[in-house]
Order: C-alpha cells, then structure tokens, then sequence
C-alpha cells in the first residue's frame, strides 16, 4: 500500500483513522476493476467500515503516477513494481498486505501487524507452470524434474527472490495444496463479502 512520501499519512491505522474522519475522501488506485489492488481497498472497506473511492488506471505505472501527482490518495502495487519508486522516495509504503513482511522492505509492516488480518490473503500473488489436463505421468515427472534442476542450478531462483518472492518447493503436491488452500481462502473472503463489494 503507497501514498506520496509527502502524505500526512504515516501508517495503515493512520490511514483507517483519516478515512473514518473524512468518508469518501480518500482514493485508491488500482489497474482495474476486479484486479488483485480492486480487491484489497474492497476488503479494507469491508473489514474497516471506511468509504474509499476505487479510482481504475490502466497499468501500474499509471497508477503509480496518479499516486506521485496526489490524482489519488493511495494505491497498492506489488513489491517488485513499487521498489525502484520507494528507492528513489518518490513513493511510500504504508504496508504490506501479507502476514509476513517482505525481504526486499524489512522496514514495512504488514496489515496483519497493524491489525487487520483479514487483508493478507487477498495480498497474496503467485505464480506456476501447468501443463493440460490429463497430461501423462511421465511428462509430468520430466517437468517436475526439469523445474527442481532449475531450482538448483539456476538464475530464476535469485531473480524471483529479487521481486520479493519465494520459490515454492515440493513439486505437484506442494503447488496442489497451495491451490487447494488459496481456492478455500478466497471462497471464504468472498462468501463473507456477498452483497458487500
């Protein structure tokens, strides 16, 4: 979550505090309607009982420079896309919306520090390699074989961990249970969000 360094906002309770003060007066930027930043200002409505106004840009970098210029309030960026922004202070983080903070801004906290828990799944990004269904075993095997050599031998590794994430391990279960998990996740978000977003 981003605001302009020169913000009165200094923190996420900060940021609640002043929405809840000034309904409606308070933007956020997104890439779009029901995209992943979309999402995150609806569930911090939800959980906060604040009034936000979604503002859609098309791309991040639209976003982040509606958000430099004051266009709008705040945004919400992944950590890769934002660091070169926070590094040059031309933005600021408010937080992170996971429930552990990132190794590229150990400085952060996260929205489950500042108290709002129900946030961090809807923060979460990941990404895999599938093939169609009904794919042999044996294909499957020489994937998963030539994914693991990646993991030991190569550059992605480093790389992913540059943009701030975490290589999964474990192959097609681990990646089968993180989807599993993530499906039941966002069932219960939007369950509990009928009628609300």
């Amino acid at each position: 979550m981003i605001v302009r360094p020169e913000s009165e906002i200094k923190d996420l309770k900060g940021y609640v505090q002043y929405a809840k003060d000034h309904p409606r007066k308070l933007s956020y930027a997104s890439v779009g309607p029901n995209t992943a930043a979309h999402l995150i200002g609806q569930f911090l409505m939800k959980e906060t009982g604040v009034q936000l106004v979604h503002v859609p840009y098309k791309g991040g970098g639209a976003q982040a420079l509606a958000v430099m210029s004051g266009e709008s309030s705040s945004g919400y960026l992944t950590a890769a896309f934002v660091k070169p922004y926070l590094e040059a202070k031309t933005l600021r983080a408010l937080a992170i919306i996971d429930d552990k903070r990132s190794p590229l801004f150990p400085d952060v906290p996260t929205t489950v520090e500042a108290g709002y828990p129900g946030l961090a799944p809807v923060g979460s990004t990941w990404f895999a390699l599938y093939g169609p269904k009904g794919l042999p075993p044996e294909a499957r095997a020489r994937l998963t074989a030539a994914t693991d050599t990646i993991y030991r031998n190569g550059a992605i590794p480093e790389q992913i961990r540059k943009w701030g994430g975490e290589p999964l391990q474990g192959g097609a279960p681990a990646l089968d249970k993180l989807l599993g998990d993530a499906i039941k996740q966002w069932k219960g978000l939007l369950s509990s969000a009928e009628g609300k977003l």
